[in-house]
């Protein structure tokens, strides 16, 4: 049972560390989630949106 669960938090955590790459750029953000990002704020929005993203997931790969 162990292992399903350690396996379970790395699979987890690997998917919530995929959209990290959108920190790169708006165009990166816009291939991420299929939108246009027209307005800054937005674009500060989702880039912090990844960034919280990217945390959660190192702290779930880091829990497994």
């Amino acid at each position: 049972m162990e292992k399903v669960v350690t396996g379970l938090l790395v699979l987890v955590g690997i998917i919530h560390l995929l959209p990290v790459s959108g920190v790169l750029g708006v165009e990166r953000l816009a291939a991420l989630y299929g939108v246009s990002l027209g307005e800054p704020n937005i674009e500060i929005l989702m880039r912090h949106r990844a960034i919280l993203f990217g945390l959660l997931g190192l702290f779930l790969v880091y829990a497994a």
